[in-house]
C-alpha cells in the first residue's frame, strides 16, 4: 500500500511534469481561464454596452437594430461554446480532486495502522510500568521498537533500581 501511495502521480510532480496534457485540454484550460475571469465578464460587458447604445442612438448608423438580433446570436455563440469548455475543464479538475482524495484516503489509512501500533506500544508500555509483564517472551517481536532488555524489563517490573556495571 505504501508502494501505492508513493506511486500517485499527484504528489509525485516529477511524473506530473512528464505527462504532457493532449490538446483539447490546454484548449479547454486556457478557455476556461479566461472565461472565469473578471477581466472577460467586464470586457465582454462593456463590449455589449456599447453594442447597445450604438444601436440605440438615432444619429449613429445601426448595424443591429433594436431586438438586436446580431447580439443575441453573439451572445447564443458563446454561450454555446463556453459551456462545453468550462464542463469540460470541471470534469478534468473533479477527477483531480478524486485522485487527490483517493491518495488523501490512502494516507489516512496508513496513519491509522501507525496510530494502532503506536497505542499497542504505549499499552504495554503502560502494563510493563504497572508490574503486569511476564517478561520479554511475552512481547510481540518488533511492537515496541527495539524491547528492553530483559534486565531492563525485570528491573521495571520490580521497581528495583539497574544494577552498576
Amino acid at each position: 500500500m505504501k508502494d501505492e501511495v508513493k506511486r500517485n502521480p499527484i504528489y509525485n510532480e516529477q511524473i506530473s511534469k512528464k505527462q504532457e496534457k493532449p490538446v483539447g485540454e490546454r484548449l479547454s484550460d486556457k478557455v476556461a481561464k479566461v472565461y472565469g475571469s473578471w477581466k472577460f465578464i467586464l470586457t465582454v460587458s462593456a463590449v455589449f454596452l456599447l453594442w447597445i447604445i450604438w444601436n440605440s442612438v438615432q444619429f449613429l448608423p445601426h448595424f443591429d437594430p433594436f431586438p438586436f438580433i446580431l447580439l443575441n446570436l453573439f451572445l447564443s455563440f458563446i454561450a454555446g461554446y463556453t459551456g462545453s469548455f468550462l464542463q469540460m475543464s470541471a470534469n478534468r479538475q473533479a477527477a483531480r480532486d478524486r485522485d487527490i482524495f483517493e491518495h488523501n484516503y490512502e494516507i489516512s489509512k496508513l496513519a491509522e495502522t501507525e496510530n494502532q501500533h503506536i497505542q499497542k506500544d504505549i499499552d504495554e508500555i503502560k502494563s510493563m510500568l504497572k508490574g503486569d509483564f511476564k517478561g520479554p517472551e511475552t512481547l510481540d517481536p518488533g511492537a515496541v521498537g527495539n524491547h528492553l532488555q530483559a534486565d531492563s524489563a525485570t528491573c521495571i517490573s520490580k521497581n528495583t533500581t539497574r544494577p552498576q556495571a
